[in-house]
């Protein structure tokens, strides 16, 4: 009875503290991790989402956003939303930089990844694949979750 409990609890514990990476997925590319990959659903009417995600630059070099392609719009490119004399704009970022030891994170009313003329709906529980090309790093396909956030 008590290898039985032994067992149990050491399965358990196994179990749970594994849990927390069964569900979140990493991409490595080079020296950088992307992690928290997501989507919001959108109407079948959008003709425009964003992507959300953590660039994590683990080495010595700063590394560049270079391109970014998807099946799912048309064009896809990297945008920042900031207040500006009271009102919030959206502009086009080019040249995002990831500095070494730093995070560059991608969220709802900062850094974000637009995507112009879906090509689908945006459904809660679907994803799609997003390739991100950086300068040093080389490229990597993500897989884009949606989710009703």
């Amino acid at each position: 009875m008590k290898k039985f409990f032994m067992l149990t609890v050491v399965s358990l514990t196994l179990v749970l503290a594994t849990a927390g990476t069964v569900f979140a997925t990493e991409y490595k590319v080079g020296e950088l991790t992307i992690s928290d990959v997501w989507s919001r659903a959108s109407p079948s009417v959008a003709k425009a989402g964003a992507v959300y995600m953590t660039i994590t630059n683990n080495g010595a070099m700063m590394d560049m956003i270079s391109g970014i392609k998807t099946s799912m719009a048309g064009k896809a490119m990297v945008h920042e939303s900031k207040m500006v004399d009271g009102v919030m704009k959206m502009e086009h970022a080019m040249h995002v930089m990831i500095k070494p030891g730093e995070a560059l994170t991608m969220e709802p009313g900062g850094f974000h990844v637009m995507l112009m003329k879906l090509t689908g709906e945006l459904t809660d529980g679907t994803s799609f694949p997003l390739t991100i090309e950086f300068k040093n790093a080389g490229s990597v396909e993500l897989t884009v979750n949606v989710k009703k956030k």
